[in-house]
């Protein structure tokens, strides 16, 4: 008997994943190989009990043969439960570290990595609306999975998630009200569309794909801490490849940025909001 033999339903379950995720690589080109296993495993257990499936292979079968299954899952797979950009301290902590630099750029640039919430996009068009820095602003706006990111790009949310969101605009250093921003329609309030033309949509894999641009501004979205140390390592390099000269990166914090070889790369400014320099 070989010396890794499955010997345990925990072991088959780890077993399963490993295929699925694989499977799931081959079959659609998305890339969970790098994910925290833990966490993945979470989710795809909750996928099978609604599903009302066995097993995790039986799970699988149905990701491969069920299309319209299988797009759910993936958004289900990809999406993100982070907080940590609605609050008022984070975009606080990005005016003050980023401002300046943004200001000072003939034509900023701007990537927000791994967008799973349209709110952030919008808060982010405002703040630069505000401050006179949209109209010569380039953002880049990215996901690994097509579905999650057209969600995002409509660009719009209820009535009271603006009100939730619009105190919170208030509360980073806002000046006006978030709805005057966006057009009422159907009862979903969208950002005008005077403010998307500097918006640009992209499907972006942290796990595969290479940098693209140089940017003032890198903005990740998904916790790092939902990868593991790998592709935390292989996202950072991105992120200081794809950075100019003292760009600002923010991430949800706990990053193990400053006790990496990324120390030579970044420096703390506001690490309790994470936020980082890059070194040139």
């Amino acid at each position: 008997m070989p010396d890794d033999s499955i010997d345990s339903a925990g072991d088959v379950t780890q077993l399963e994943t490993k295929l699925l995720i694989e499977a799931v690589y081959r079959r659609y080109g998305l890339d969970f190989r790098g994910f925290e296993r833990a966490g993945l495993e979470h989710k795809l257990a909750a996928l099978q009990q609604d599903a009302q499936l066995e097993n995790i292979s039986a799970l699988q079968g149905k990701v491969l043969h069920d299309a319209a299954f299988a797009r759910s899952a993936m958004r289900t797979l990809s999406a993100s439960a982070s907080a940590f950009f609605t609050s008022p301290q984070c975009f606080m902590a990005m005016r003050c570290a980023a401002l300046p630099l943004l200001r000072s750029a003939s034509w900023p640039v701007i990537w927000v990595a791994e967008c799973g919430d349209p709110a952030l996009v919008i808060s982010l068009a405002v703040m630069l609306q505000e401050e006179g820095l949209l109209g010569k602003t380039q953002l880049f706006v990215t996901s690994a999975n097509d579905d999650l990111l057209a969600q995002v790009s409509a660009l719009s949310f209820d009535a009271a998630t603006l009100a939730a969101r619009d105190e919170d605009h208030y509360r980073s250093g806002g000046t006006g009200s978030l709805a005057a921003y966006c057009e009422l329609e159907d009862g979903v309030y969208r950002l005008r569309e005077d403010m998307r033309h500097n918006i640009v949509w992209g499907q972006y894999d942290l796990a595969s794909d290479a940098s693209f641009n140089e940017f003032h501004l890198v903005v990740c979205q998904r916790p790092l801490r939902e990868f593991d140390h790998v592709l935390q390592r292989r996202a950072l390099g991105l992120f200081s490849e794809s950075l100019c000269n003292f760009g600002i990166l923010q991430v949800e914090p706990p990053s193990d940025i400053l006790s990496s070889e990324f120390s030579k790369s970044f420096t703390s400014v506001l690490s309790e909001q994470g936020v980082y320099r890059r070194l040139p």
